[in-house]
């Protein structure tokens, strides 16, 4: 059972509607043959109860990060991981951005403007919160801004995790060995370019 937040007000703009977002990308996931979680309901209604809420199908599974496993498997885990992960990155999307934002309608032109557009909005909301000055907002602003020219080299939007890294692996133990089971929180998925996935610090190893 995962329940959304109760204080939507502090919520980022893209994590508006994750639910629903995660529904429909999990489901595009699995259309391409990637292992991840299967949806039983996903009910934004909120006429059961004032939250959005979703039930996913129960994995008998663990979180690799942190998984006491030989160093080996733990290897053609991440090599099989690795192997998932460009099959989305070879999925092309029509648009730019969050998932949450492009299924909603909302479309960025260019990689350069779905970046720069989030780091606006995570910036003026820490700016509203007290955390920034409106000098520190704006010095953030000039730097993200420069950039731009590398950002925009980026042609094609693809599928990406948004989220990628050990604790959002499950595996499962066959036999005594252990293998991947699953993909799974994709809630944050963002097309865009492949190093939004690979260059988080939790998802480099060899």
């Amino acid at each position: 059972l995962r329940v959304g937040p109760v204080h939507e007000e502090l919520l980022m703009d893209y994590e508006h509607d994750l639910m629903k977002t995660e529904a429909a990308v999990l489901k595009m996931v699995a259309d391409i043959g990637v292992p991840t979680s299967e949806v039983v309901v996903c009910d934004t209604s909120r006429r059961i109860i004032p939250r959005d809420y979703m039930l996913i199908k129960y994995i008998d599974s663990l979180v690799l990060a942190g998984a006491q496993i030989p160093d080996e498997q733990r290897k053609e885990i991440q090599r099989d991981l690795g192997r998932y992960i460009r099959m989305m990155h070879e999925t092309e999307m029509e648009s730019f951005g969050r998932a949450t934002d492009v299924l909603s309608g909302v479309h960025a032109d260019s990689f350069a403007d779905s970046i720069l557009r989030e780091i606006s909005d995570i910036s003026s909301k820490a700016l509203d919160s007290g955390c920034f000055t409106p000098e520190q907002r704006e010095y953030i602003m000039q730097t993200a801004e420069m950039t731009r020219p590398a950002l925009m080299s980026v042609k094609k939007p693809v599928l990406c995790h948004g989220d990628l890294w050990d604790g959002n692996v499950l595996i499962c133990n066959e036999d005594g060995k252990w293998k991947f089971a699953a993909l799974i929180d994709l809630d944050r998925a963002y097309f865009g370019d492949p190093a939004f996935d690979l260059g988080n610090p939790w998802a480099i190893n060899d």
